[in-house]
């Protein structure tokens, strides 16, 4: 007979992550490598605006 081996979970193996925890995860790393400014947004919009007054 041979042993299902398949069907046991793997020594020193941890569980998969489960409804978006590894997404979750990816998000926080980035975000904590590659700080941006609470106002990103703004200063997108203000850099943008800056450039067409300039070429008028």
């Amino acid at each position: 007979m041979i042993p299902q081996v398949a069907d046991q979970p793997r020594l020193h193996h941890k569980p998969a992550p489960q409804h978006g925890e590894f997404l979750q995860g990816a998000i926080s790393n980035v975000r904590s490598a590659f700080p941006f400014p609470k106002d990103i947004h703004y200063m997108i919009a203000r850099g943008g605006f800056f450039s067409r007054l300039s070429k008028l």
